[in-house]
């Protein structure tokens, strides 16, 4: 027998992040995407938009939206000036992920 334990590796586990899966959706869509709702819905399309993401779509990803550890909003309101004219959260979460009513691009 004799045989003793040797680690063989270790795991970095300080960035990982336990939540909702829309949160890396924030800035994919406010960076990536630019607020461009067309891609956003080929993207969800694709994903595979179940039930379990549409339940409180706009409401969730705009609460991760102001909860996201980057400051994702900082390049949305210098490129798409209509964004500051909004007078409610409401109405910037309908902009930015409401996919049945027009966004921050033309043509959404």
């Amino acid at each position: 027998m004799g045989a003793t334990w040797q680690p063989s590796g270790i795991i970095d586990f300080g960035d990982a992040m336990a939540g909702d899966r829309l949160y890396e959706l924030v800035a994919l869509h406010l960076g990536l995407f630019r607020c461009d709702k067309r891609l956003l819905r080929t993207f969800l399309d694709t994903y595979g938009f179940d039930p379990g993401l549409r339940r409180d779509f706009v409401r969730r990803a705009m609460s991760l939206t102001l909860l996201h550890e980057f400051n994702v909003l900082s390049s949305v309101f210098p490129t798409f000036p209509d964004a500051g004219r909004v007078t409610s959260l409401a109405e910037l979460a309908t902009l930015l992920w409401d996919l049945e009513q027009p966004g921050l691009l033309t043509g959404n």
